[in-house]
C-alpha cells in the first residue's frame, strides 16, 4: 500500500483518497478541432505539476490539490469550502 503526508492529515494510505479529476477547464472548441474522446483519451501523459480535485473519503472533505505527476510530491492542498 502506498503512503504519502498530505499536509493537512499527515501521512494517509493514498486508498483513502479518490482524485476526482484536474483541475483544468476542457475546450470549449471541441467540435471544430479534436473529439472529446481524443481530447480525454490521447492527450500527452507527461509528468508535469497539475492541480486536482481529491476526495477524502474517511472525512469527507473535498481538497485541491497541486501535485507533481512524475514525484506524486504534494506541493499544497487546500480545503474546499462551501
Amino acid at each position: 500500500m502506498k503512503f504519502f503526508d498530505f499536509p493537512l492529515l499527515g501521512t494517509r494510505a493514498i486508498s483513502e483518497f479518490v482524485p476526482a479529476h484536474d483541475a483544468i477547464l476542457e475546450p470549449i472548441d471541441l467540435v471544430d478541432n479534436i473529439s472529446a474522446g481524443d481530447w480525454v483519451y490521447e492527450r500527452d501523459s507527461v509528468p508535469k505539476i497539475t492541480t486536482e480535485f481529491w476526495y477524502h473519503s474517511t472525512s469527507q472533505i473535498w481538497f485541491k490539490v497541486e501535485r507533481n505527476t512524475g514525484t506524486n510530491q504534494i506541493y499544497s492542498a487546500e480545503v474546499l469550502r462551501e
